[in-house]
């Protein structure tokens, strides 16, 4: 049976992450602008296109940009941020689980509970959320 390599994973979960964060708040800002000064071609083009029914996909739909939207994409690449390194601490914890330390493991794991209860339980209760 193959070994499993967490640092890999870590490794890859860290470079993915980054990168996903990235691409969302990159299409966020790229929306806020405005989509026509990024193209090379009108956008009524594009919605002329559509209107035509040329395809199964509404274009009109995909390109229909409400304020909320960039807005919503930039903070999905926040908490995408965010995440990264709980998702590296779980991952350590896996790490040390495997190469049988158990005194890394616990503390380890200590720490991503402080950080999953300061996240969901501390931080909600502070900003009145359920009150």
């Amino acid at each position: 049976m193959a070994e499993i390599n967490v640092r890999k994973i870590i490794r890859s979960v860290l470079q993915y992450g980054v990168a996903l964060g990235i691409a969302f708040v990159l299409a966020g800002v790229i929306l806020s602008f405005g989509l026509e000064r990024f193209l090379f071609f009108p956008m009524s083009y594009i919605i002329s296109l559509a209107k035509l029914n040329l395809s199964l996909v509404k274009f009109t739909s995909l390109i229909t940009v409400t304020p909320d939207i960039p807005l919503a994409l930039m903070s999905i690449g926040i908490i995408i941020f965010i995440f990264i390194p709980i998702a590296r601490a779980i991952l350590t914890v896996m790490m040390f689980a495997v190469e049988k330390d158990r005194l890394y493991s616990v503390l380890c794991a200590v720490v991503v509970a402080i950080v999953l209860l300061a996240f969901f339980v501390v931080g909600p209760f502070m900003h009145g959320v359920g009150r």
